[in-house]
């Protein structure tokens, strides 16, 4: 099959000449070998695994968290629909209704109670969702990547650095939609190289639901788009055309947004700190090659060395073939993007970042940190190197392995200890709610959600005797 196609079948791969080879060499071979015969079952076990670990804590310790919590509670009394277009004020929240009624529905239909058990399975749900975003992720890069190359970036942007907070993060349905940029741009990545109209639908479809659960998703997948096919508005009526769906989509999703919505401060009062921007940019950038090491060194030489490193990238981008230098500028573009649209959208996170000592709150820097590991890989490694023998390509595969090596040893936070959520040792989930006294006046209970402060009202109906027993 053609280099930049959906297989990986390089000439002579099943059968290596170990005739003046060397180990390197050989191990590589087999390695691409074993990935070109169950690439697409081995990338989603790896993603399941890598998520169920990194979210393991929220399996661990059994509570609902936050808006996780409220939201559930919404579905099952108001059902998804309402929940997805009424939970919040300033935006819906779509895909994570769809998911937290897929929750209830199962609790309900293996539990007959869509509670007790909703902490384990939005974890399941929640990991299962991160592993179909991330696969998807690596069918894009192997558009332009040997299989081996993208399975690399896919490594990469799993073990993406999160700090301390890993058990806010992972194994949590409300913190999906920081993914979903890196989402709609894999999605489009394959729609823009697609010819059939049923996927190409599908495709639409997918994008646009992303739009009602993150806005900026509409900014990203529009401006991909446009930088992907410049020639697109040549022919207007062709262009409307191929992408009605989406533009129909995109239409509704403002309407609603200027008839029904209100501004929000997305979750990060207070406003912009100008001591803080340089701290920004290098946190949305270099963070997510160096990892937890940021925090122990100056901010002004992790800015400095963000320089060197852009300065490093752009040479690297100017001997790229121009297809893939294409698709790299694309990555540059979303992750400047996306880095300008949270500052505009969330100034107050410009206090966070005045020194490098935390790099909390990491959630809101997911898909900036993703973009770049991206770009970075697409220049390291993306000349045209779909053969595996080339020495450059070797040589760049160690590269990488050595930095997944590096932040394989932080992603599961070894180095320092997790975030505090639940302050009460004593607490139990499963007694919280078999304990919790009943309202009478709207016949439900108050379930305590963490961290502290945050409740949700069930209602009695759903919780079945067997399951406090």
């Amino acid at each position: 099959m053609q280099a930049g196609g959906q297989g990986f079948d390089p000439p002579n791969l099943h059968k290596p000449n170990l005739n003046g080879t060397s180990m390197w060499d050989f191990a590589s071979v087999r390695l691409q070998n074993v990935i070109a015969k169950n690439q697409n079952a081995l990338v989603i076990g790896f993603c399941f695994i890598i998520f169920s670990l990194r979210g393991i804590n929220s399996l661990l310790d059994q509570f609902l968290y936050a808006e996780d919590g409220v939201w559930l509670s919404s579905v099952i009394r108001e059902g998804f629909f309402s929940a997805s277009f009424n939970s919040r004020p300033d935006y819906p929240i779509l895909i994570q209704g769809i998911l937290l009624e897929i929750v209830s529905e199962t609790g309900r239909g293996i539990f007959h109670d869509p509670v007790i058990h909703s902490p384990q399975l939005i974890f399941l749900i929640s990991t299962l969702f991160l592993t179909g975003v991330f696969f998807f992720i690596f069918l894009a890069l192997k558009k332009w990547l040997s299989a081996i190359h993208a399975f690399l970036g896919v490594a990469l942007t799993a073990l993406v650095p999160v700090g301390i907070t890993s058990n806010e993060i992972f194994g949590r349905i409300l913190q999906l939609g920081f993914f979903l940029p890196v989402f709609c741009w894999a999605i489009l990545a394959l729609r823009l190289e697609s010819r059939s109209k049923a996927k190409n639908y599908v495709y639409d479809l997918l994008v646009g639901m992303s739009f009602f659960t993150n806005p900026i998703t509409l900014v990203t997948a529009w401006a991909q788009i446009f930088l992907s096919k410049p020639s697109a508005l040549q022919s207007t009526r062709k262009f409307i055309r191929d992408w009605q769906l989406l533009l129909l989509i995109s239409v509704l999703f403002v309407a609603q947004q200027l008839l029904f919505r209100a501004p929000g401060q997305g979750g990060i009062p207070g406003g912009l700190n100008s001591a803080g921007i340089l701290g920004y940019f290098t946190r949305s950038s270099l963070f997510s090659i160096v990892g937890l090491p940021y925090t122990q060194a100056n901010l002004g030489i992790w800015f400095m060395l963000s320089l060197v490193f852009l300065a490093f990238c752009w040479f690297g981008w100017r001997k790229m073939a121009p297809t893939n230098r294409n698709s790299s500028t694309t990555l540059f573009a979303l992750w400047f993007l996306v880095t300008i649209i949270g500052l505009i959208a969330r100034p107050g996170l410009t206090n966070f970042t005045i020194t490098s000592q935390s790099s909390f709150p990491d959630r809101y820097f997911l898909a900036s940190n993703i973009f770049f590991i991206l770009f970075s890989l697409s220049v390291l490694i993306g000349q045209h190197e779909k053969v595996p023998h080339q020495k450059s390509g070797r040589k760049k595969s160690l590269w990488v392995l050595l930095v997944i090596a590096l932040l394989a040893s932080q992603a599961f936070e070894f180095n320092g200890p997790r975030m505090i959520i639940v302050t009460d040792e004593n607490y139990s989930w499963k007694k919280s709610v078999c304990s919790v006294e009943k309202n009478t006046e709207d016949n439900s209970r108050t379930l305590k959600l963490w961290p502290d402060g945050w409740t949700a009202n069930f209602p009695v109906s759903e919780f079945a005797q067997k399951s406090c027993e």
